[in-house]
């Protein structure tokens, strides 16, 4: 579990015997002893610091998430610019963990760190909103925090689901915030996609290439096609994000 303190992301193990002590997926780690006679995990500190003017940069030639996107959401880097992380908060504003992200190729590329007050089992998805007054409307369900706020720069609230899976405990959560819901998936998730929609009646988009990924021409296209499918939103074009 993982929580943030000052510039620090801190993590402990929620298991007694973990076996991976001294280093936490690569990145060097400082260890807090634990107390007298506690539970005998281990805790961790990874120090992030604010990106650099080359971490933006990069970010924002790889993936279109403008400089003022990143600082909204308080995007950080670890010391060695190797791998950015980004708070997850849930549709109330409460700080659910963090996400992060490898930029120099290091495998697997995303790892999701629930905060450690946060229920065992309960859904763990980030919301990106927008207006409140859209946040009752739509609320389109991508995979990974950037397509995300790529999608909230054209004003659409959105939510990275942090992988594919869409468990009846998040589909209650986005009910509770939301009048319709699309799932869109990259193509090669669209088997899950379409089965998220079966499963719980839902709108269903295929994404290709990934939002992320995609040119403004691309994006503009994509959310235009979006609203014009839904006859609720026909005529209601959403105010980009400044």
């Amino acid at each position: 579990m993982a929580w943030r303190e000052g510039v620090a992301l801190k993590a402990k193990c929620k298991r007694a015997k973990c076996g991976r002590y001294g280093a936490w997926d690569g990145v060097s780690l400082g260890m807090l002893p634990t107390a007298p006679g506690g539970h005998k995990s281990k805790r961790y500190v990874v120090e992030t610091t604010p990106l650099t003017d080359a971490s933006v940069a990069a970010l924002e030639a790889r993936y279109a998430v403008l400089p003022e996107t990143m600082s909204h959401y308080g995007l950080r880097q670890n010391a060695a610019g190797t791998a950015c992380y980004c708070p997850v908060y849930g549709p109330t504003g409460k700080p659910r963990g963090w996400v992060r992200r490898w930029l120099d190729g290091t495998t697997p590329k995303v790892k999701g760190y629930p905060s450690h007050d946060h229920p065992e089992g309960a859904a763990w998805q980030a919301w990106f909103m927008t207006d409140p007054k859209l946040a009752r409307r739509l609320v389109v369900c991508v995979e990974d925090v950037f397509s995300a706020m790529r999608l909230w720069q054209v004003g659409i609230t959105s939510v990275a689901l942090l992988g594919v899976a869409l468990t009846p405990v998040r589909m209650a959560e986005l009910r509770r915030f939301a009048t319709s819901i699309v799932v869109a998936l990259d193509a090669d998730a669209w088997p899950l996609a379409i089965s998220a929609a079966l499963r719980f009646h839902t709108e269903v988009r295929r994404v290709e290439p990934y939002i992320k990924d995609m040119t403004e021409e691309q994006l503009t296209t994509w959310t235009s096609a979006l609203f014009s499918s839904l006859p609720a939103f026909n005529h209601e074009t959403p105010a980009p994000q400044s």
